[in-house]
């Protein structure tokens, strides 16, 4: 469709110059505006039928792009199917392989586990039966002991207050007439309303008890397994013959009146076995000991410095105090003596 068009604009012309009267010269300068205005008529009638003509055939073309794509998309949906399962199958195959192969694994360790707790509970069944044996055989001691004192301890008080129990004898048929009122009926209500409280509460113990046992199985099993890899991650790979060295203390005693210098040997006792033991002792005590060159005392002070650094890191009195006097007895032991 045709149509008109107006576009209005504001031109602005700058100007300057000089005038001059012979003496005097003066400049000048400004801008000149002025608004113009243009009217475009747009005929557009042959455009318009060409549109129409194109969009026929755009139309046309449309249908056929549109039939295209969607047995495209069909085709798209069938392969992507097919891939689909294709994938699917797979995954779900490599899951199902690496899952029995993790259950197999736990179920061995869960058959490990279960082989140890049924140790574990034939050990409590016997210390329950015994601890259950010697409990009633205190219980029939203690309990024939009692029944005794109590029979002698009701015929005393009998003997010294006959007359009170003579007239509760025969007031007894007074006593049955005030039980036979509804009293008794309330007394049964609040005994049934206790007895199921008291079953609650018990059911509510057994309850505590089964999950603090079931946590300290659970604590013990974890407390096992970090040992196990302990164990396992600090052990020697190798049945071979190794040299190893663990830290010994030989002191020599002397005194005024036995001038015999006495010697011993200081070391942990799970250190060194029992068999060893004598054996280490005397040779440390043959041994010849020679004094090390400055390197090696230098390096000494330096491990000394750090593990007494280590063992005693706060700054109160007390570490301060044993910090000097050790860093004293490694620097001068004889003076320190």
């Amino acid at each position: 469709m045709s149509y008109t068009r107006s576009f209005q604009k504001l031109i602005r012309i700058p100007y300057s110059g000089t005038v001059s009267n012979g003496q005097t010269t003066l400049r000048y300068n400004g801008t000149a505006e002025e608004y113009v205005r243009v009217n475009v008529l747009v005929d557009t009638d042959d455009f318009d039928s060409s549109a129409a003509a194109c969009g026929n055939h755009v139309n046309a073309l449309t249908a056929s792009v549109v039939a295209t794509e969607a047995m495209q998309t069909e085709s798209i949906h069938e392969n992507n199917r097919k891939i689909s399962q294709t994938i699917i199958g797979g995954f779900f195959k490599t899951v199902r392989s690496e899952l029995g192969q993790q259950i197999a694994a736990l179920k061995s360790q869960v058959d490990a586990t279960l082989l140890h707790l049924n140790a574990l509970s034939s050990r409590c069944r016997d210390k329950r039966q015994q601890m259950e044996a010697d409990y009633g055989r205190s219980t029939e001691r203690y309990s024939k002991i009692f029944s005794d004192l109590n029979k002698e301890l009701q015929n005393r008080v009998f003997e010294l207050d006959k007359a009170a129990f003579r007239l509760r004898e025969s007031t007894g048929e007074c006593a049955a007439r005030a039980l036979g009122s509804d009293l008794v009926g309330i007394a049964a209500v609040t005994a049934s309303e206790n007895a199921r409280v008291q079953s609650s509460l018990l059911a509510s113990v057994a309850k505590k008890r089964a999950f603090d046992a079931i946590h300290a199985a659970n604590a013990y099993l974890t407390c096992q397994n970090r040992d196990r890899e302990t164990i396992d991650r600090v052990l020697l790979p190798t049945d071979n013959a190794r040299r190893l060295f663990v830290p010994v203390c030989l002191s020599e005693e002397t005194d005024d009146e036995n001038p015999q210098v006495s010697r011993s040997v200081l070391h942990k006792p799970d250190v060194v076995p029992n068999s060893l033991r004598r054996r280490m002792t005397s040779e440390l005590k043959k041994a010849q000991w020679k004094s090390p060159d400055a390197t090696q005392s230098e390096r000494i002070k330096q491990d000394y410095s750090r593990q007494v650094a280590r063992e005693f890191p706060t700054d109160s009195a007390h570490d301060r105090r044993i910090r000097n006097y050790l860093t004293q007895f490694i620097n001068n032991p004889i003076l320190s003596l």
